[in-house]
């Protein structure tokens, strides 16, 4: 994240193609993914022990509301999570209940647990999908087409039953984070998160040329890459450390962009909340052909949404 790996070129200058719809026009909001955006589905298969309530508040891997909550209040979109701690993009889930057996959801399940309940998907709505930390720091992958191709496959799935709009998140620097940083796997971390986000990317291009869909790409990668090299522009103090650690919590965790080792605090989630509404929400910008152009976002200063929106028209 100080130095995050990028393709300037990928990230932070792009077409952006005129939107059909505004954000306003999503009448419900289906959240897939792992603890990033997990609002209590792990914690009520714990039986409510984990992540422990307090420090973690009320289910959630983090000290308060997170960031998809924002996204849906401010939609006035009814959520529906299926997102959960642990989740890998594929199968497998990297965090066991303690003392159960229970097989927990990766990506996958979570789509098919929604399809078993809606055959059909709501063309309205947003369909958020948020994974691929967990392949990495906990799923043993090594190699990125993996978790890129999950998520393709994800993504597939719900189209072809309908779903028309969707935001995906990319990764922010898995080698940077405070669990991370000061480890020896920091570089290769680093790497990885780089070619998963290139490949992402690209899987996204893909897609937009076989289905009738919105892609709306989140580039959390930037977001946190920006805050934690100007810190004072979002308002934190300490862009590097855990607000929760083994000595206690610190007094001041709206200035830290992690609460744990791993996940964001309050105050971050709200920025990404902030950031992926103005991505919604971006006004129309030239057609292609009239050359790249950056989008600046007021409030939250992020530059981290220079990212198109994929359309294409099933042939």
């Amino acid at each position: 994240m100080h130095k995050q790996l990028l393709l300037a070129g990928c990230f932070f200058s792009s077409i952006l193609f005129p939107l059909q719809a505004n954000a306003q026009d999503f009448d419900q909001l289906y959240v897939f993914g792992d603890s990033l955006s997990d609002t209590g589905n792990f914690y009520n298969a714990s039986g409510g022990t984990f992540p422990p309530s307090p420090p973690y508040s009320q289910g959630r891997f983090s000290n308060d509301r997170i960031w998809t909550e924002y996204l849906a209040a401010d939609l006035g979109a009814t959520p529906t999570n299926f997102a959960f701690g642990g989740a890998t993009t594929g199968s497998n889930n990297t965090i066991p209940i303690p003392g159960s057996v229970a097989t927990l959801p990766g990506l996958q399940q979570e789509i098919a647990r929604f399809q078993a309940t809606n055959p059909t998907s709501n063309p309205d709505a947003l369909y958020v999908i948020w994974a691929g930390a967990n392949d990495y720091l906990g799923g043993g992958i090594t190699d990125p087409s993996v978790p890129v191709n999950n998520l393709s496959g994800a993504i597939t799935t719900l189209a072809e039953s309908g779903a028309e709009n969707f935001l995906v998140v990319n990764l922010p620097d898995l080698g940077k984070i405070p669990g991370t940083n000061d480890s020896p796997q920091a570089s290769s971390l680093s790497t990885l998160t780089n070619l998963h986000n290139l490949g992402l990317d690209t899987s996204l291009n893909a897609l937009s040329s076989n289905y009738d869909i919105n892609i709306y790409d989140l580039d959390v990668s930037s977001l946190f890459a920006d805050a934690i090299a100007q810190p004072a522009k979002y308002g934190f103090t300490n862009v590097t450390d855990a607000c929760l650690s083994d000595t206690g919590i610190c007094s001041n965790p709206d200035e830290y962009l992690f609460w744990d080792e791993l996940h964001p605090t309050n105050a971050g989630h709200k920025i990404i909340g902030e950031v992926a509404v103005s991505r919604l929400q971006a006004e129309p910008v030239p057609e292609p052909g009239a050359g790249l152009g950056i989008l600046a976002f007021g409030g939250v200063g992020a530059m981290a949404l220079l990212k198109r929106r994929y359309q294409k028209t099933v042939k």
